[in-house]
């Protein structure tokens, strides 16, 4: 089949059957880390070695895989951070063949493959079922839009997996591993990596179109916790699929979730406390806090609430904060005024301050606790409860950008 001469400029006509739930198309096909982390060396004698219950050392080289049937296919790329690269041509060998031809044939006598892992030179490792891994669309490719894969996007191999999202499409593959049951979550030889991606724990299918992100969180709070803290990572083919608020400075997103995070140390403070964990207080002071009991709700349900009324400072900044939710019973859909927001928000602001104030000159009013922690523990107290105030000027200040957004865009 002839190649068109520039075939990145044809990707629009050839997006696949439409985005997944929650994810964003962006221009071109951005990968992150490009800029602190190069691609790997790679020697030119590159071999692809497979390890597991085999009956000796198996592995292939490129000219064996030049030698399987060729395949091309039009596939999105979806990450999950929520967006998607669109339009991609790519092409090389189906894994299917790989392993029925170049791997099954070698397994020991009676060994059971159910899960493996494909590992790259960049040392990255993604897990992948079996099942999903002899998927009819996945492949091992060599090619993107026609040419040769470049080393920024997996060079000289790569998977693809298009019905998985793009974590599972291990770039510049070495090794491939089968394993009976599960491995363990080793994803990255990096510690600080390592550490990252066992707290996101990811989802061990992955599967795009069940929106299956996390283990074991939902995927609509995921999908939006990745939205509002991970910028795309190129410009959106939809500028209306911003989900910040058009004419917002980035300075007043900056700001909105500073005004979030400014409230997060003393609402762990107090949730460590509700839970029971004395940080400088004796337990026979716990039990007359009714903690357990009564106190741990209130503690516990005051942090809850502290963190609730900051972060509706970002309906200041992005889209959702404009129009009422569609479930709202007669008022669903309809505009959010902009003066009513603005009372709200500055007297909030001024609330804040209040509450704040009297936390250092009241303690024992307003924090639930009848007296101070001891010693040192005093020290971390004070260190958990000084950011709660920025609260009030991060709040005014976004507020400020807000007003100017809104009231210039009613001119």
């Amino acid at each position: 089949m002839k190649r068109p001469s520039n075939p990145s400029a044809n990707r629009d006509s050839r997006t696949t059957r439409g985005l997944p739930p929650g994810q964003r198309a962006v221009q071109g096909l951005p990968r992150f880390g490009i800029e602190s982390h190069a691609p790997p060396r790679i020697p030119h004698d590159a071999i692809i070695d497979v390890a597991g219950a085999l009956i000796g050392p198996v592995s292939f080289s490129p000219a064996e895989l030049a030698g399987l049937p060729r395949r091309t296919i039009d596939a999105d790329l979806h990450c999950v951070a929520g967006w998607s690269a669109v339009g991609l041509r790519w092409a090389g060998v189906a894994f299917d063949d790989v392993y029925r031809l170049l791997i099954r044939p070698r397994l020991a006598p009676g060994a059971q493959v159910s899960y493996l892992v494909f590992v790259g030179w960049d040392g990255y490792r993604s897990i992948v079922t079996l099942a999903d891994a002899l998927a009819e669309n996945v492949l091992l490719a060599d090619e993107l839009d026609g040419r040769p894969l470049p080393p920024e996007h997996g060079a000289p191999l790569r998977l693809v997996s298009p019905d998985q999202y793009g974590f599972i499409s291990t770039k510049h593959l070495r090794r491939i591993e089968l394993y009976p049951s599960e491995p363990p979550a080793f994803y990255h030889p990096v510690a600080r990596i390592q550490r990252a991606l066992r707290t996101v724990r990811p989802h061990p299918r992955a599967r795009v179109w069940r929106e299956e992100r996390h283990r074991f969180v939902p995927s609509w709070p995921i999908r939006r916790i990745y939205r509002l803290l991970v910028r795309l990572p190129a410009p959106p083919l939809d500028p209306a699929a911003s989900d910040v608020a058009e004419g917002t400075p980035r300075w007043a997103v900056a700001s909105a979730w500073a005004t979030v995070a400014c409230v997060l140390p003393s609402a762990g403070w107090r949730t460590a406390v509700g839970l029971g964990v004395p940080l400088g207080w004796s337990e026979a002071h716990l039990r007359m806090e009714h903690i357990p009991g009564l106190g741990t709700l209130y503690v516990i349900g005051l942090s809850a609430a502290s963190i609730a009324a900051a972060a509706l400072t970002l309906g200041l900044v992005y889209r959702w904060g404009e129009q009422v939710p569609a479930g709202v019973p007669l008022l669903g859909g309809r505009p959010i005024p902009v003066w009513p927001v603005v009372a709200a928000a500055v007297v909030g602001a001024l609330l804040v301050a209040a509450i704040v104030w009297l936390s250092v000159t009241h303690w024992s009013d307003v924090s639930g606790f009848s007296d101070r922690p001891s010693s040192g523990w005093a020290l971390l107290m004070i260190a958990c409860y000084a950011p709660a105030m920025l609260w009030p000027p991060l709040l005014l200040a976004t507020t400020y950008a807000y007003v100017r957004r809104r009231a210039g865009r009613r001119r």
